[in-house]
């Protein structure tokens, strides 16, 4: 919401920023982890219920250049729902157009612990009665990569256009896991955001 403004990027959703310095940012968050069932797609048919649950967020951000930047985070699970801990570590390059518009391109790398991965990828032993998919138990590690394409334009001083292009693929256990149909994603976005308190 700080685009084409002077003031730092606040970021979005409930958060708080611990560290904001030239280089440094530290910020702390919620984020809802939406669940799943078995009415979401047919190879569910049979596995557990995996239950929506809040995650606490750290993340840690470096800016090598004006332009170069790395990030750094890990998202708990905090109400003990089997959802795990997933880390990730990226890369962003932001490039100016004008004043108001900017690209920015980025990649990216996800890890989940062993309960990560199992909730979400693995079928136990004790889906074989309803589920025709062989078990299947995913060990901790690097489970997506993914890269992307954002464009940012501040169209007046209350109002910002965004959008986006991203593809992710699935790695290790997690491509390898028999729920898995596609292991390749492609997804567009675009938004209009209003400020009304700058």
């Amino acid at each position: 919401m700080g685009h084409g403004l002077a003031a730092v990027d606040i970021g979005s959703g409930v958060s708080a920023a611990l560290i904001d310095q030239d280089r440094w940012r530290l910020r702390a968050s919620l984020l809802v982890d939406n669940g799943r069932d078995e009415g979401d797609g047919p190879r569910l048919v049979g596995l557990p219920k995996v239950r929506s649950t809040l995650r606490a967020r750290l993340g840690l951000g470096y800016a090598i250049t004006q332009r170069w930047g790395l990030g750094l985070s890990v998202a708990q699970d905090i109400l003990d729902r089997a959802g795990g801990a997933q880390w990730s570590a990226s890369m962003g390059y932001t490039m100016p157009v004008t004043q108001q518009t900017s690209l920015n391109f980025g990649v990216g790398a996800g890890w989940g612990d062993k309960t990560f991965m199992r909730t979400h990828y693995g079928v136990p032993a004790s889906a074989a009665p309803r589920s025709p998919l062989p078990t299947f138990a995913p060990d901790a590690g690097f489970y997506s990569i993914d890269a992307g394409i954002d464009a940012m334009t501040a169209l007046h001083h209350s109002w910002v256009l965004f959008g986006g292009l991203h593809v992710a693929q699935l790695q290790g256990d997690a491509r390898r896991s028999p729920i898995t149909v596609r292991p390749t994603s492609f997804s567009a976005s675009i938004g209009l955001a209003y400020r009304c308190c700058r």
